[in-house]
């Protein structure tokens, strides 16, 4: 199963809605359900992806020190030898240039060894 989640100005213009937008993915991935999500809405400077991976505990070394407000981001959480893993794709997007084919959950590895240009990264959490 997956979920895609189209990013709004009504998701990211008041706490309340960011904190519903990340408890919602939040839920999803710990049912082990994929989540894809794409943020066009360059007009707030918050970035869902980063808020959602300091939710969880998670790090993604491509988000920087300020993250851009626009991006595209495939999440997938899954069970390896007793240890919850995360499987991570993103994507900062610009203005005027066309949006990424989103990885599908089987094809997160794949992409990430195939396309350095592109960020990936596995989550080992005990």
């Amino acid at each position: 199963m997956a979920a895609i989640e189209i990013v709004s100005p009504s998701n990211k213009d008041r706490p309340e809605n960011r904190a519903i937008f990340i408890a919602k993915a939040a839920t999803l991935l710990k049912n082990e359900i994929c989540v894809s999500m794409v943020d066009v809405a360059g007009t707030f400077d918050f970035n869902r992806y980063a808020e959602l991976m300091n939710f969880i505990h998670g790090v993604d070394p491509a988000l920087g020190s300020e993250p851009p407000p626009m991006y595209a981001a495939t999440l997938h959480s899954r069970h390896e030898d007793r240890h919850h893993m995360m499987d991570n794709w993103y994507q900062p997007l610009t203005i005027g240039q066309p949006l990424p084919t989103l990885p599908r959950r089987e094809a997160l590895f794949a992409v990430g060894i195939r396309d350095g240009k592109y960020s990936f990264c596995t989550i080992k959490r005990e």
